[in-house]
């Protein structure tokens, strides 16, 4: 009889766990994508978003553009941006969300900067999609996501019933 309360017990920790995590991801909340976004003449546009899943899922990145602030990378979302052509430089900063996470990560944000991601040549009229993905060790903190250059067709079925993810407010320093 002990064996089964034991099993029991670990099957609800297991349970209580994995709620716990799922419950922690930021995902979007805005508007859901429905069709590629129009270029604006003489301007590129870029499309970043992340799928949703289970794997990384309590983490998110602020993401950044030539050190301002764009957008909160979470889990399943996107966010659309329009910009001159030109050499844009992008920064992520990791953030864990679960119920230590935010300790977690506060200290570690406070000892380095958000990193460089990748950086990326924009042409006029021009449409690109990028798709974060947690890094291979989801485990390590202040990781760099994987960003995967995506062509349109993909991106487009990736993209479905997806939601817009929130805008960061806050600068680098």
């Amino acid at each position: 009889m002990k064996k089964h309360s034991i099993r029991t017990l670990r099957i609800l920790s297991s349970l209580t766990l994995l709620l716990v995590l799922a419950s922690c991801a930021t995902q979007g909340r805005g508007k859901v994508f429905s069709q590629a976004p129009r270029v604006s003449p003489g301007k590129a546009t870029v499309i970043h978003y992340r799928r949703e899943g289970f794997v990384g899922s309590a983490g998110e990145w602020g993401l950044y553009a030539n050190r301002e602030p764009l957008v909160i990378v979470g889990n399943g979302g996107y966010f659309v941006e329009e910009r001159d052509p030109g050499t844009v430089q992008y920064q992520t900063e990791y953030t864990l969300k679960a119920p230590i996470g935010n300790l977690v990560s506060a200290v570690s944000n406070a000892y380095e900067k958000p990193k460089d991601a990748h950086s990326l040549q924009l042409s006029p009229n021009e449409r690109v999609y990028l798709r974060y993905e947690p890094p291979a060790s989801v485990f390590r903190i202040n990781s760099r996501p994987e960003v995967i250059r995506v062509d349109e067709s993909t991106a487009l079925q990736e993209l479905l019933e997806l939601k817009q993810f929130m805008v960061l407010s806050k600068p680098i320093d």
